[in-house]
């Protein structure tokens, strides 16, 4: 009996060691120094010392990563959580502890996103990068995806409108191309596929400040030049980084469809999937690093 629990923890071990990628994100993560940046929400909570205490802020926050890493909704996190060793090990909670509940995991991310605290998430670990050698540059890439989303009911004003083949002024304030770009971002160049070009909006960008890199598009009888092809191809090295995300975000991290409704909830669950990305993205590096020095990642 002792013989074969031996060569099942031996069998366990090396799985992790080939496999876990949540064994390297306990190691390589700053997760304590992540944590002081939510002390907000003890001190927002803790009216007396009376009653349970608090849970330990890095559970709930591994339990986040799980939630995002995974695309796990809050009653999958606690079952998983529950049932699967791993996921155990790298929130630090032992066989038998007790694991935080759906609610409470869905009752403190709403504190995070009321108390701004994801922003304060993305800032400290871009501080944390900048200290490991990396700089986290913003660009600005449009695209557009079809999604369901929560049936919006038209008021009866609106439908009237409509079937006057009118458009509802409110739906005219939309905002348009130039409304959903960051004035602040840290470059000025617009990346976009050729569905997006039109003489109108390259001089709306360029009044805004921005500089047009939209792919160039075919029209009848007016094909690309050879010279709007090789352009195209140029621009697409760039996009097709980017679209790496995307499709990160597709293929491990459940794609873009979010669980919530409201321009705000949205928001911030959409902050949470991107900072696990970079927590990702940050360990691909650190090996990619590793390996090309051949070392091994510790």
């Amino acid at each position: 009996m002792v013989k074969r629990q031996g060569r099942v923890k031996k069998r366990q071990s090396r799985l992790e060691e080939r496999q876990d990628k949540l064994q390297d994100l306990n190691r390589m993560i700053p997760w304590q120094r992540l944590s002081v940046r939510l002390e907000v929400l003890d001190l927002a909570n803790r009216k007396s010392q009376a009653g349970r205490k608090p849970i330990n802020r890095i559970v709930l926050l591994k339990m986040l990563v799980l939630k995002y890493l995974y695309n796990l909704s809050n009653e999958q996190l606690e079952y998983q959580t529950h049932d699967r060793a791993s996921l155990r090990r790298f929130v630090g909670l032992e066989e038998g502890a007790e694991i935080p509940d759906g609610t409470t995991v869905d009752k403190w991310e709403k504190k995070l996103q009321k108390h701004g605290l994801i922003e304060r998430l993305f800032e400290e670990f871009e501080e944390f990068l900048r200290e490991s050698g990396y700089e986290a540059q913003g660009g600005q890439i449009i695209d557009a995806t079809l999604v369901p989303v929560a049936i919006q009911r038209n008021s009866q004003e609106e439908n009237e409108q409509i079937k006057k083949r009118e458009i509802p002024p409110q739906w005219q304030d939309n905002p348009q191309l130039g409304a959903v770009l960051n004035p602040d971002n840290q470059g000025h160049e617009i990346w976009a596929d050729s569905a997006y070009r039109s003489q109108n909006r390259s001089a709306g960008l360029e009044a805004l400040g921005h500089i047009s890199q939209i792919h160039e598009r075919a029209y009848r009888h007016r094909p690309l030049s050879q010279e709007q092809i090789a352009n195209n191809r140029e621009k697409s090295k760039t996009r097709a980084k980017v679209e790496h995300v995307f499709g990160a975000w597709v293929i491990s991290m459940g794609g873009k469809l979010m669980r919530g409704i409201a321009l705000e909830r949205v928001g911030a669950q959409i902050g949470l999937k991107n900072w696990v990305y970079n927590l990702k993205r940050y360990l691909f590096w650190q090996k990619q690093e590793s390996y090309l020095a051949g070392g091994q990642c510790v």
